[in-house]
């Protein structure tokens, strides 16, 4: 099975119990390692990134994400295909180059009516 990329949306108060509540869900516990991103947007807001082969589905505030590396930069597919649009004034091209340094240290997530690029900070790595 492929090793996929999540994100949990969690608080600062409730991160540890939906830490519990994630581990008690993985079959692969011994090699996952959870990143914890504080939302520089709403400081009472944390992001858990963690990579497993478990299937999980129909998980509150879990999504699949995408990482670049090079930029610490987080996204959804669906955002970046708007962010492609949006910076070509609405138009999608396949074979645009997004210049990841603009979006650094963000999560990029699909809103309403164009990307939301929210700021993080990295926290600390849970084992």
């Amino acid at each position: 099975m492929n090793r996929k990329l999540f994100l949990k949306f969690s608080t600062k108060s409730t991160h540890t119990s939906d830490l519990q509540y994630l581990r008690s869900k993985l079959t692969d516990i011994t090699n996952v390692k959870f990143f914890l991103f504080e939302n520089l947007l709403d400081k009472n807001v944390v992001f858990m990134t963690f990579n497993t082969t478990t299937d999980l589905k129909n998980i509150k505030d879990l999504i699949t994400i995408h990482r670049k590396s090079e930029t610490n930069t987080f996204y959804t597919l669906n955002a970046m295909n708007r962010l492609i649009s949006d910076e070509n004034a609405g138009e999608f091209k396949k074979n645009f180059a997004i210049d990841w340094t603009l979006y650094r240290d963000t999560v990029i997530l699909t809103g309403k009516i164009s990307s939301r690029i929210i700021p993080i900070r990295f926290l600390d790595i849970i084992n």
